[in-house]
């Protein structure tokens, strides 16, 4: 079952990693501008500015597609890591696909 459930995740990170690398004018710039102006857009961060700085938003903003791309990468690079042992692999892909699309997902929700 752990074995099923780290091809799923491994899969799923993939296919996100692929699509924002190989949709028509994706690339690494587009991650990097993904970071710089942040994963989620300012219509969904609008109602939060009231209550927080924009700034502070904003910085938010860019932490949080940081980590999205870093789970994203962290659950394709892991298969590959000689030096790791199967459990740590298995577990911490399965962790990274878990927050990528919590991360993905949870700012569409609101």
């Amino acid at each position: 079952m752990k074995k099923i459930l780290f091809y799923a995740s491994f899969g799923i990170c993939l296919i996100q990693l692929c699509f924002y690398l190989f949709i028509p004018f994706g690339g690494v710039l587009t991650i990097v501008s993904t970071i710089r102006k942040g994963l989620y857009n300012k219509r969904y961060l609008t109602p939060l500015s009231e209550q927080i700085d924009w700034d502070k938003l904003t910085l938010l903003n860019q932490t949080v597609a940081l980590i999205y791309f870093l789970c994203i990468i962290v659950g394709v690079v892991l298969p590959w890591l000689p030096k790791l042992k199967k459990d740590i692999k298995h577990n911490l892909t399965i962790i990274a696909c878990i927050i990528s699309l919590s991360i993905l997902f949870v700012g569409r929700l609101f």
